[in-house]
């Protein structure tokens, strides 16, 4: 996985793309902001919070801006996996990561959705 030179000579090792490693510092920061997010909203919930309280209203905003970044790290893992000059490996992660809380966050809100009615 190393690519020649422009002499032609010696192999020059790829580095990680910056998009790929952008996306799975993203993935990182989102999991632990929605684990938090989660946790703040089972303790409201716990503890009887009336549905249209300020506290759940945030909670359920935050979930929304955690599906945000994740989008934007899906957009930047795709870009990270097109380049061809660059390894892959914190890409895919990323890709796989955020497309994974993606996948949480549409479960939680759906549920939580379905469990109102």
């Amino acid at each position: 996985m190393e690519s020649a030179n422009a002499v032609g000579q010696s192999p020059v090792p790829r580095k990680h793309s910056g998009f790929g490693t952008a996306s799975f510092i993203i993935s990182m920061v989102m999991g632990i902001f929605l684990a938090g997010d989660l946790l703040v909203a089972g303790i409201l919930v716990a503890r009887k919070t009336p549905d249209d309280s300020l506290a759940l209203i945030i909670v359920g905003l935050f979930m929304f801006v955690a599906m945000f970044g994740c989008l934007v790290g899906v957009g930047l893992g795709i870009a990270g996996v097109v380049d061809r000059t660059r390894r892959k490996v914190f890409s895919v992660l990323g890709l796989i990561l955020n497309s994974a809380l993606i996948l949480v966050i549409a479960t939680v809100l759906i549920v939580g959705l379905a469990a109102k009615k």
